[in-house]
């Protein structure tokens, strides 16, 4: 009751403002109503890599691709299309330094997380995928582990920023065709210890072709993980 109160108090003090038309929100979010109208939800989506479907579904459906092909990923929880509105708030995040976004986004992830899985089936520790070192000294913050972060608070899941490591300095999957983007990221990572952990969940803001967490959960499986799910707050 009284962190309730507290937070009702803090609220009206220092009020949310919306990440997209910057007008003081009544959500309990930095988005205001409206705005989160406009979101593009991803509904409905493969179970195992999030692409998006066109039929509803309840049970899990699983995409022609992965049927054919399989990931390494065992999962993919992705609650929004990387389009409209989500585009300008991912790149506020990456490369403008609008750490908001990341709480906002972390927020989204976690509400579809709850919604989707039972806690006792949720994995028991979060990995953001891991920059360079060199791309990390350039931007500065990886936004994979400010998401992290914000999901763990919500969870109660531990965040290993250490476990993962990019050894090989890659062009940005962005900047790369897509049937050029396995082999970018081959040889990209290296895990650095045993992962006691059975059931990782693999951190990211954007998942395009999944061809980057796709060969990370490869070689964690490698390593010991049995098994590996995708959260991330948009799926193209």
């Amino acid at each position: 009751m009284f962190h309730t109160l507290l937070k009702l108090l803090i609220n009206q003090v220092l009020p949310h403002h919306c990440l997209l038309c910057n007008k003081i929100s009544p959500l309990d979010k930095d988005i205001c109503q409206p705005c989160w109208l406009t979101l593009p939800w991803l509904l409905s989506s493969c179970h195992q890599c999030g692409r998006s479907l066109d039929i509803e579904h309840i049970s899990p459906l699983f995409c022609g691709e992965c049927l054919k092909h399989p990931p390494h990923y065992d999962t993919t929880i992705a609650p929004l299309r990387y389009q409209d509105e989500v585009i300008p708030l991912i790149t506020k995040l990456k490369f403008y330094q609008k750490l908001p976004v990341a709480r906002l986004l972390g927020e989204l992830i976690t509400e579809r997380i709850i919604a989707k899985i039972p806690i006792d089936e949720r994995p028991t520790l979060l990995i953001p995928v891991p920059l360079h070192p060199k791309r990390l000294r350039r931007r500065g913050y990886n936004q994979a582990i400010l998401l992290a972060n914000h999901i763990s608070k919500l969870t109660h899941i531990p965040v290993n920023q250490t476990l993962c490591q990019r050894v090989r300095h890659t062009p940005p999957q962005s900047k790369t065709k897509a049937h050029g983007r396995q082999a970018n990221i081959t040889g990209a990572f290296r895990v650095n210890a045993t992962c006691h952990d059975t059931h990782i969940a693999l951190i990211d803001d954007v998942m395009t072709t999944g061809a980057t967490v796709d060969g990370l959960s490869q070689l964690l499986k490698q390593h010991g993980v049995a098994r590996v799910s995708i959260w991330c707050a948009a799926r193209v």
